[in-house]
């Protein structure tokens, strides 16, 4: 009797601590330094990194989105403004639009700018827009209809007369247009 007693605590032991266990279905982080997941989703993503800080724009707010028209890609992501300015990286790939294509400032077909209302030196009350001299996009996923998903990595560097360099990397988006 004693033997069956310890066999069936053991048994109820073993299923109650199985049954806490939980999978964890979230992905693994792709970067060490906090940014959303490099997604292929829909998830509504807009992150990189400038000058070793994370930028994240917010969906819905302040211009953050894809338009995919006519195999025309415009993709705006906008940081959450802090007081009365803001920060925005912006590029447009005109068409054809190509998967997993390696997309560079100097082509004819792509445009980047960076656009804030901030200075070095403090608020300032016009719009500055920076040009990278040096930039790539790449497309990883662009599913029309039904879904309607596009998403990809980006970086670049935008020089600022006067000012700094804006380094930035670890750039990805992923947006139901």
């Amino acid at each position: 009797m004693k033997s069956l007693s310890i066999y069936l605590l053991a048994i109820i032991t073993i299923i109650t601590s199985c049954s806490s266990c939980k999978k964890n279905t979230d992905p693994a982080p792709d970067n060490p330094y906090g940014l959303p997941n490099a997604t292929q989703t829909g998830a509504n993503v807009f992150a990189c990194r400038i000058n070793g800080n994370n930028f994240i724009a917010h969906y819905d707010l302040y211009g953050t989105k894809a338009v995919f028209l006519n195999d025309t890609l415009w993709v705006s992501g906008t940081e959450k403004p802090f007081g009365n300015y803001f920060h925005n990286i912006n590029f447009l790939i005109y068409s054809p639009t190509q998967l997993n294509f390696d997309y560079k400032i100097q082509d004819n077909n792509c445009n980047v700018f960076y656009r804030t209302d901030s200075t070095c030196l403090g608020i300032s009350s016009t719009v500055f827009y920076s040009h990278p001299k040096n930039a790539t996009i790449r497309i990883t996923r662009l599913d029309k209809s039904p879904y309607n998903i596009v998403s990809g990595i980006f970086s670049g560097i935008f020089p600022i007369d006067n000012c700094d360099t804006l380094k930035v990397t670890d750039g990805r988006f992923d947006f139901q247009y």
